[in-house]
């Protein structure tokens, strides 16, 4: 599998094997494709993980010391190995170190067929995961390559194999036959049998069921010796990569599409959250504010007992004085709520017009995949004709059929198969596949044309605009209210201060009177104890 891979990236070998070409050629792909879609921001991300199946336990080859982990199940990511190990990868060279170093680790033993011989089954596996954005909404797409060697069949008689080597090959070759009676239920199954299929009999099966029988490509590339001795062996290999090329898998893109309905709905959302805020706000476009607004200010005191009056704010503005409890606003800040209203409106009505069409979109690819289907029933119709045709030229050539019977048996086929080309060609899957391409490339330039002819961009500035001025204002009105308030409390606490000043002095005079008060007090006292006051 690794042939010659010294020196790879600098002078790549001619002798190097079939791994180092594949991911070769991967790379490249991705390196061509985010160059070509650099504008969606379309980014790759690959990990690999190496393990070995030995004696019916799994190891992980990069990390030597994960022995016996084990094989869960999962709704979302399928069969997988517990606890195992992986590495993000960026060039060929990462992978060949990690195939190397898991290679190293691999069991070998020395039989009388081979010198390094494979005494377990290897899996090799690298999950490629794509991202990009395309209208506003980000994608998600991945695969996964495994690339199996499997541990070749021995028969103890010319392998020799004794002890250890005895066990390790009877647990090979249980897998082995496990595999090849696997393949043979999925074959069944492909021609309308329908059977239980036993991928839990073997961990080799029940690891790569989803490559055995699932959304997947497989590809079995079968060694086979030229040696007469091994014809037994080069015989039952080739039986089984021709049963396993009879398996028929409907592989399809493991793509997240689903993120463009939730983008859709949670916009959505938001705008109906919007509106209602609006509503509740009691501000629409029906609002009325009275009978009469009146611009003057000398006219308030003629008018003083009706209804609603009006008033100028510091800006110029005219404003509404309604009531208590009434929506009090200045004719700007109605039109600028219009005009927030209005746009909220337009954008449900464009998310609702995007639902409809993703609808419709959806419509016409369920249509499209019936047609697929009814066009392979033509195909299979078809074959059947091609080996009625056969038979009845077979029947002709050995005289069990007349010549005027196979002609006129013939002329009905050849009605027969007229008839499936025209409903064919009514019904081709191409052509409502172009029409859906040609629907969604209307839609863009037809979005295009909203956006850029009709207004929907000038609205839209008109709209930052106007928010960024009704921002603005209510920042001057902010600071010019903060302003006031602090003159207000400098004023507060200058008069506070003043009080406290002449509270100080009213202390010092009070305490002087008392000094004063208790002088005259001890005065009077001594003036009255004294002997002649007595006398």
């Amino acid at each position: 599998m690794l042939g010659g891979i010294e020196e790879l990236e600098v002078n790549p070998s001619p002798n190097r094997g079939m791994t180092p070409r594949i991911f070769e050629f991967l790379f490249a792909r991705i390196r061509a494709e985010e160059e070509i879609r650099r504008d969606e921001r379309l980014i790759y991300n690959c990990k690999c993980s190496f393990l070995e199946i030995y004696n019916e336990q799994i190891s992980d080859l990069l990390d030597p010391s994960s022995t016996n982990l084990m094989l869960r199940e999962d709704i979302k990511k399928g069969v997988y190995v517990e606890n195992l190990s992986e590495f993000e990868v960026q060039t060929v060279g990462d992978i060949l170190q990690l195939l190397s170093q898991g290679s190293a680790n691999r069991k070998v033993a020395a039989t009388n067929m081979n010198r390094e011989s494979s005494r377990s089954h290897s899996v090799f596996t690298c999950v490629i995961e794509s991202r990009w954005e395309k209208d506003s909404t980000t994608n998600f797409r991945f695969a996964r390559l495994n690339l199996v060697d499997l541990a070749g069949s021995e028969r103890q008689k010319t392998s020799g194999a004794e002890g250890e080597r005895l066990k390790e090959a009877a647990n090979i070759n249980k897998s082995l036959s496990t595999l090849g009676h696997v393949i043979m239920v999925l074959v069944d199954v492909a021609h309308g049998r329908p059977r239980h299929i036993p991928y839990r009999d073997s961990r080799l099966t029940f690891l790569l069921q989803d490559s055995l029988g699932g959304n997947s490509k497989t590809m079995i590339i079968a060694n086979v010796s030229p040696s007469i001795c091994c014809a037994s062996e080069t015989l039952n290999t080739l039986k089984f990569a021709q049963r396993a090329k009879l398996i028929q898998n409907n592989a399809v893109i493991n793509e997240d599409s689903s993120r463009d309905v939730v983008s859709l709905q949670h916009q959505i959302r938001l705008l109906k959250e919007e509106l209602s805020a609006l509503k509740h706000e009691k501000v629409s476009r029906s609002l009325s504010f009275g009978p009469t607004i009146e611009r003057d200010a000398r006219n308030k005191d003629e008018d003083g007992h009706s209804e609603r009056m009006s008033e100028t704010d510091h800006r110029g503005n005219l404003l509404i004085k309604a009531p208590e409890g009434v929506l009090r606003m200045s004719c700007k800040q109605l039109k600028s709520l219009e005009a927030t209203l209005a746009g909220a409106i337009r954008r449900e009505q464009m998310a609702g017009t995007s639902i409809k069409r993703l609808e419709a979109e959806i419509e016409l690819l369920n249509r499209l995949v019936s047609q697929r289907e009814e066009d392979t029933r033509c195909t299979k119709m078809m074959l059947k004709f091609r080996e009625d045709k056969i038979q009845r030229m077979e029947s002709l050539l050995g005289g069990f059929t007349s010549a005027d019977a196979y002609l006129l048996e013939e002329n009905r086929e050849f009605s027969e198969e007229i008839q499936l080309l025209r409903a064919r060609v009514d019904r081709n899957p191409e052509v409502t596949r172009f029409a859906v391409e040609n629907i969604r490339l209307q839609e863009q330039v037809r979005r295009f044309q909203d956006f850029y002819e009709e207004g929907e961009r000038d609205m839209l500035l008109a709209e930052v605009s106007e928010l960024r001025n009704q921002a603005a204002v209510h920042t001057n009105e902010e600071n010019n209210s903060l302003h006031v308030e602090l003159k207000r409390t400098m004023c507060e606490l200058e008069e506070t201060r003043s009080k406290l000043e002449n509270n100080a002095m009213l202390k010092g005079e009070i305490h002087e009177l008392n000094t004063s008060l208790n002088a005259i007090e001890y005065a009077t006292q001594e003036h009255d104890s004294s002997p002649e006051f007595l006398k």
